[in-house]
């Protein structure tokens, strides 16, 4: 009786152990359908089935993002602002298993709306992508209000032509919305003179330009420089 008693034990333990080995500690396959994803330049969703247990995912760049859900992976771009395409990877691993999923997006136009530009100095002036002014012959400053569309986009002005004549902030750099003071020193001489300010703004390899073209009178010996120091748009 002992004997069979061992024996049914013998059998019952080799049972469970079975079971054991059996069970869910196996991994599943890992796969991916779609193996890969293609967006255009806009910002865009879309969503791959995962198959596997236990699985979790990173991605390669903070433009590419993703939930996890239910046997899916919803992923995530913004807009592409660059003229150049881009890609990221999404690992995902299970286990000892992992799949590389690729992800491209195509190339945008290099250009963003990343600010407006008005003046407070004068009334109704609200240059919106590039004007031309005339100014007297006389010394003045005047301020332009640069609006950006968001508080994290940055600009800066820069004379590129006319520099000795117009004056603007030394590379300062500004974030969010400011106002913009720059100088236009007297003209002594008998000749128009020309400058061109340049502001500009860059985000993600993507560029808003606004460029002001300033044509300052002549000095005449007969006009009283105060009468003729209004900006004319």
């Amino acid at each position: 009786m002992k004997h069979l008693l061992s024996i049914f034990a013998v059998a019952v333990i080799s049972v469970i152990a079975w079971g054991c080995s059996s069970g869910g500690d196996e991994e599943v396959p890992l796969s991916v359908t779609p193996g890969a994803l293609t967006f255009s330049s806009s910002a865009g969703k879309q969503t791959v089935n995962v198959t596997g247990s236990k699985w979790e995912a990173i991605s390669s760049q903070k433009w590419c993002t993703f939930e996890i859900l239910d046997k899916q992976l919803k992923v995530t771009v913004t807009q592409n602002y660059s003229d150049k395409p881009r890609t990221a990877q999404i690992t995902i691993t299970s286990g000892s298993q992992s799949i590389v999923l690729g992800v491209s997006q195509k190339a945008g136009s290099g250009k963003f709306d990343g600010f407006t530009v008005g003046t407070l100095a004068f009334a109704n002036l609200e240059p919106k992508g590039g004007d031309e002014v005339v100014v007297s012959c006389s010394e003045k400053n005047y301020t332009l209000e640069i609006t950006t569309l968001s508080p994290k986009y940055t600009w800066k002005a820069v004379v590129t032509e006319g520099a000795d004549f117009v004056v603007v902030p030394d590379d300062e750099l500004y974030k969010g919305s400011g106002y913009l003071i720059f100088t236009v020193k007297s003209n002594n001489t008998v000749e128009e003179r020309h400058a061109v300010l340049r502001i500009e703004s860059e985000y993600e390899g993507a560029f808003c330009v606004y460029e002001l073209e300033i044509t300052q009178n002549s000095f005449n010996r007969n006009e009283d420089p105060s009468i003729n120091d209004v900006i004319e748009w």
